[in-house]
């Protein structure tokens, strides 16, 4: 399907669309699904043959509207990884996500918005601080950074209250 574009309504896929359609999902390690239906993949296996299948479009701009959502952790991390690797790869992400900690490991510049005006846009690091995700969540955050096992930075957002106030 996602080589439709590229042949005319009478005719059928090439040798060339199959191949690239494999390439595709060679790139996101998903080819073990190629002989599997839709409709029985689970959340983070549609979510990767949807990236997929833009990438075979030859699309340079990927457009994700909180492609995460209803993913378990697992699944969460193989996408985030993944978008992290085509913009590694020049891919161009636009990714819209509630995650305020999505910014600080896929993305060069982000944007906060709240009621559908802009709070903050820049450098990932310049345009999401404290005193941003206080205004556009309503909750007190400490933005921390650690050294994984593995040496590799990450950059979490902690919701934090006062010593005097309770949780719900």
């Amino acid at each position: 399907m996602s080589r439709a574009s590229y042949f005319s309504a009478f005719s059928s896929p090439t040798y060339r669309d199959t191949e690239k359609a494999f390439e595709a999902l060679e790139k996101l390690k998903i080819a073990h699904l190629s002989n599997q239906t839709y409709t029985s993949l689970s959340g983070g296996q549609r979510q990767m043959v949807l990236i997929a299948r833009a990438i075979c479009q030859n699309a340079g701009i990927l457009v994700m509207d909180e492609p995460g959502s209803s993913l378990d952790y697992s699944n969460h991390q193989l996408l985030m990884d993944t978008i992290s690797d085509l913009a590694a790869q020049g891919y161009s992400v636009v990714l819209s996500t509630h995650s305020p900690e999505h910014p600080f490991s896929v993305a060069h510049k982000a944007m906060l918005m709240k009621d559908g005006k802009i709070v903050s846009f820049g450098k990932t690091n310049d345009a999401i601080t404290s005193g941003v995700l206080k205004e556009v969540y309503g909750v007190e955050m400490d933005i921390v950074s650690v050294t994984d096992r593995y040496g590799r930075p990450r950059t979490l957002c902690l919701p934090v209250k006062k010593a005097s106030e309770k949780y719900m």
